[in-house]
């Protein structure tokens, strides 16, 4: 009408898209949100494609994802204050495993030749946040969108620590080029400290600019089912789907946890000459119910499934990979949480490291820190 006047669009408060950023918030280690991430890199086909990564791991993580999918362990010395005060040496662990939606995030973008980046600036430990995500097999029935809708709903209390550390993967996010569309992959529980952090310009964090002593390890396959946060039944299911996503009942939980009962059951009969009864599986299917109702989850982590022999286990890695000499195999009978112990043969004096998850499984984060 005469006399208006046309005012600009002010952007949706809930939308994952501001300007030439796409934000696409995942639960680390999680199988869907990885199908979900790659689709949207091949929607979207960005120039660059940001990671809530630490700078300082970026070679190894490209050296480690050009093996897949063979499973890498990078390491590196813990230099935290509570690792400090302890006598023996610690250390942290990320295993790269081909359902994580951040290894994902890197393996697509190289795919359609987009730029990496690695947006956390490793400032310092990552903030503790004290919280726990919806059961990740929901998306497949209300979606990915209604999943993240849900939550954000209930935000995380901030605090400095965490507004510093937004403000550190906004400044590196602000300085990517400013032509190219940019599809920034970061956790769920900082999409909207980061989101407020890009409202204003940020200034450069302290930070470091090197990591001594990080090692890139090829962990045993006996080992797998111990340090990856997806079993390694399912990550095999999803290297053979990622290829055409089509085949959704591959890599639908129930479906793969059917599949392991049968493959398991035929070992079984195999190895032993027994048969197992209807009753068995009535019973087994009981117990995995169980462990759901207890964890509130629709589907039973496979952290939780332990057969008694799996109450000594073993950290084996075959061989240490680019310059250095063989890695002897490794081995404790000790195991707690997300924790391990690793040690190094061939050595005059055995050498114990204390090894711990760089970000904690959902037990962990429900706990306060220190």
């Amino acid at each position: 009408m005469p006399g208006e006047i046309d005012l600009p669009d002010l952007p949706d408060p809930g939308s994952l898209q501001r300007g030439r950023f796409i934000y696409i918030p995942v639960v680390p280690g999680r199988l869907e949100f990885a199908i979900e991430l790659r689709r949207a890199i091949l929607r979207h086909q960005p120039q660059v494609v940001a990671l809530e990564l630490p700078v300082t791991l970026q070679q190894h993580y490209l050296r480690a994802v050009a093996r897949l999918p063979e499973i890498s362990l990078i390491v590196y010395p813990d230099l935290s204050p509570e690792a400090a005060a302890q006598e023996e040496a610690r250390a942290i662990y990320v295993p790269v495993e081909p359902a994580d939606p951040f290894v994902e995030a890197i393996r697509s973008a190289l795919e359609i030749g987009a730029e990496v980046v690695f947006a956390d600036p490793d400032s310092g430990e990552r903030p503790h946040l004290k919280d726990a995500y919806p059961d990740s097999y929901s998306i497949r029935h209300i979606g990915y969108e209604k999943y993240v809708e849900a939550y954000r709903v209930y935000p995380q209390e901030r605090s400095g620590e965490i507004a510093r550390h937004a403000g550190g993967i906004a400044w590196k996010l602000q300085g990517c080029d400013p032509d190219a569309r940019v599809l920034v992959v970061l956790s769920l529980n900082l999409l909207d400290p980061v989101l407020d952090a890009m409202d204003e310009p940020q200034a450069q964090p302290m930070s470091r600019v090197r990591r001594e002593g990080v090692q890139m390890l090829n962990p045993h396959p006996d080992s797998l089912g111990e340090i990856t946060i997806e079993y390694p039944y399912l990550q095999h299911r999803y290297e053979q789907f990622r290829g055409l996503l089509t085949d959704v009942d591959m890599i639908d939980r129930r479906h793969a946890q059917l599949a392991l009962y049968r493959d398991a059951e035929k070992s079984y009969e195999v190895s032993t000459g027994e048969h197992l009864a209807h009753w068995h599986r009535r019973l087994l299917a009981r117990y995995a119910r169980n462990l759901a109702l207890v964890d509130h989850a629709l589907m039973p982590a496979y952290s939780t499934w332990r057969w008694p022999r799996a109450a000594s286990w073993t950290i084996t890695t075959a061989g240490r990979l680019g310059n250095g000499g063989p890695l002897s195999a490794a081995e404790d009978r000790e195991r707690s949480g997300d924790r391990a112990y690793f040690r190094r043969r061939g050595l005059a004096r055995h050498k114990r490291i204390h090894l711990r998850r760089r970000l904690p499984s959902v037990k962990r984060r429900l706990r306060p820190v220190g």
